[in-house]
């Protein structure tokens, strides 16, 4: 799993526009719902895309994460799934404020390191996720925002029960 991860790093590191200075995020990430907690950090590298409209700016940046989802009901066993993926994110927010508020929209793949999270059977280790989220931005360098997950594998095989994630998001751009 950790080989996956620093090489889904290493591959979205090179694929990115060379970045200047901020234009890279660290996001880490917390989520309850139910009997399942997650916790996670996003790596955003230099904009693939990047677009000025007025008062705000939108930018396309390719995304790496990983993260753990932890089962704390009756069901014991396979309590745990840790995954590792890569996605791209189209952020805009607004561009001239010193507390900016922004919108996010982002679609990626995942690697799960099993494929069953307590009662939930996921059936492929191989995951899509989606997500879309909204926060503040200050400063031009920290970020505070919410963000809802979703993580399936698209009915390839079944069951297919999926997680969904609402998460607390606190970033730091470098």
């Amino acid at each position: 799993m950790r080989t996956v991860i620093v090489a889904a790093i290493a591959a979205t590191y090179m694929l990115a526009v060379p970045a200047s200075a901020d234009d890279n995020a660290l996001e880490l990430r917390y989520g309850e719902r139910g009997d399942i907690t997650f916790h996670g950090a996003s790596l955003r590298f230099g904009e693939l895309w990047s677009r000025d409209a007025g008062n705000w700016k939108m930018r396309l940046q390719p995304v790496v994460e990983g993260g753990r989802f932890r089962y704390s009901g009756s069901r014991a066993e396979r309590d745990q799934v840790s995954y590792g993926g890569l996605g791209v994110g189209f952020r805009i927010a607004h561009a001239s404020a010193t507390i900016r508020p922004y919108f996010e929209l982002g679609l990626g793949a995942t690697y799960f390191d099993q494929t069953t999270l307590g009662p939930r059977g996921l059936s492929t280790r191989f995951q899509f996720t989606e997500w879309i989220g909204v926060g503040l931005e200050f400063a031009e360098h920290f970020s505070l925002g919410v963000r809802f997950s979703h993580y399936s594998n698209a009915n390839i095989k079944r069951p297919n029960d999926g997680v969904d994630m609402q998460q607390i998001v606190v970033g730091a751009r470098f």
